[in-house]
């Protein structure tokens, strides 16, 4: 099965540095669980929280192996990996230099990762999903999983925070290990 994977929020928890900046330099009071992308931008709006990732990514830090691997990622890679599974890192980011970036933040954690692609627009995930074949993708917002919607592929929600999923009728992974089983229950229903 081909894999497709976003990168923040999946692969690499950037939720820290998010809250502590939205704390320090926004004057936002929000915990790590309330720095996701879905949270702020119903609480800033689109074009204020574009301008806040812009000002959170320019502040000075070493990239990309600042933020730590979510719990399991390595090991649950590996795993699926060896039963045959191939993965897609399609990521949005402000400028396609992020290439190199994720690439090396990927051979730094030896990720099994094969493809990556940066996109600049959401819109952009579902072009590259289409092109290399992405039969289930696995995002930790679902507005993105929505716009991947018209392709048929099997859509998993990263809740890791456990957020409210009212509304959501499609699969939920709360952990790494929960995405390896819906992995795993996806390609048995290919097979079947």
């Amino acid at each position: 099965m081909i894999v497709g994977l976003d990168f923040f929020g999946v692969i690499a928890n950037h939720l820290v540095k998010k809250a502590v900046f939205a704390r320090t330099e926004w004057g936002l009071p929000i915990s790590e669980n309330e720095a996701t992308r879905e949270a702020l931008v119903e609480r800033l709006g689109k074009e204020e929280y574009r301008r806040f990732v812009l000002a959170c990514e320019a502040q000075p830090v070493k990239r990309p192996l600042e933020h730590p691997l979510y719990e399991d990622v390595y090991d649950t890679l590996h795993a699926l990996a060896k039963e045959g599974d191939r993965f897609v890192l399609v990521s949005m980011q402000p400028s396609l230099a992020w290439q190199a970036i994720l690439e090396q933040y990927l051979t730094h954690h030896k990720l099994p990762i094969g493809v990556v692609g940066v996109v600049i627009t959401d819109e952009e995930k579902r072009g590259m999903c289409t092109r290399h074949g992405v039969q289930l993708f696995l995002d930790d917002n679902r507005s993105v999983l929505e716009l991947l919607r018209p392709t048929g592929m099997t859509l998993v929600w990263a809740n890791f925070y456990h957020r409210p999923e009212g509304g959501w009728n499609e699969p939920v992974a709360h952990s790494w290990r929960e995405f390896a089983d819906i992995v795993r229950a996806a390609r048995h229903k290919e097979g079947e």
